[in-house]
């Protein structure tokens, strides 16, 4: 029933501006008075499976932190088991036409953005900052915190890992299984090249 209640209080005072909001009821919802989810001419529907029969993690989240701020430009679709944190002052930006699958994770810290038409697949991971400090020995400290933005029309497989401070050109694809830690320029294909090793004379104790 607070759920419920949460859900229903993020949906109302939602900016609608000729738009859509809808929120699975398997949603966990946090926000706060002065959190905003804003929506111009599109639709923003939050875990609902759209078409893909794999499953998913039960559940989904939205947290809102003060000050923070969704901001959605036409039509998106995230699927079930996904999460979306939002810290104080942090602004996560979806352009529209994006279709982000099951068990996406997005941890925005001050600014992720989407551009139109970008979508990805399954278990990916987005996040603008390290989550703690980290204290070099000559002093010489690096911001544990900075920008995310993914061009438009991107693709990104299953199962990538995208951090702080990258920035993804327009058109590029990023393959399955990549974890990006350099900026990538528009109409790339982009994957990692892990090497397989293989030792004979090896027989399982099962």
């Amino acid at each position: 029933m607070i759920n419920l209640y949460r859900r229903y209080s993020l949906i109302k005072k939602a900016n609608l501006d000729n738009s859509i909001i809808n929120i699975s009821s398997a949603t966990k919802v946090y926000s706060t008075n002065t959190s905003s989810i804003s929506i111009v001419n599109g639709v923003f529907q939050f875990g609902y499976s759209f078409g893909t029969d794999y499953p998913s993690e039960q559940g989904a989240l939205i947290k809102l932190g003060q000050n923070s701020k969704i901001i959605v430009r036409g039509k998106v679709l995230i699927g079930p088991g996904s999460s979306i944190v939002v810290h104080d002052n942090g602004t996560l930006v979806f352009e529209g036409e994006n279709a982000i699958a099951h068990n996406n994770k997005i941890y925005c810290h001050t600014n992720i953005t989407f551009g139109s038409g970008t979508c990805t697949s399954w278990n990916c991971s987005f996040m603008d900052f390290d989550g703690h400090h980290f204290n070099r020995l000559d002093g010489q400290n690096k911001d544990y915190q900075k920008p995310l933005i993914i061009g438009r029309k991107v693709g990104i497989q299953q199962n990538v890992i995208i951090p702080k401070g990258v920035s993804v050109g327009d058109h590029s694809i990023i393959s399955a299984g990549t974890i990006l830690r350099q900026d990538i320029p528009e109409n790339c294909l982009v994957h990692s090249n892990s090497e397989i090793r293989i030792k004979h004379g090896y027989q399982s104790g099962l």
